[in-house]
């Protein structure tokens, strides 16, 4: 085999250069991808969290409403019970 003058050693050195070079690209490369994660993570979970505020908003403001209506008719009464009691006529009676 003929000697192109490039010895074992050197080589041995390019690949060990090269060994390194690919680990600091994946480790940058790595640091990059963590960080473009993290960053959609928040994103999204501002996201939902946002959507979560709104939609406990809107349930408090549905409940709010139930409760004002139920309050409301039992202020005003039943107009049928209404009815009855002052015509002085039973329920019964007010049925035949």
């Amino acid at each position: 085999m003929a000697n192109k003058g490039i010895s074992l050693s050197e080589i041995e050195r390019k690949e060990a250069e090269l060994e390194q070079v690919i680990q600091e690209y994946y480790r940058y490369d790595m640091a990059a991808l963590k960080a473009e994660i993290n960053n959609i993570l928040s994103v999204e979970t501002e996201k939902l969290e946002r959507d979560r505020r709104a939609k406990a908003a809107e349930i408090d403001e549905k409940f709010n409403q139930i409760v004002s209506l139920g309050s409301n008719h039992l202020k005003q009464g039943s107009k049928h019970k209404m009815g009855w009691q002052e015509s002085g006529a039973t329920s019964e009676e007010q049925l035949l």
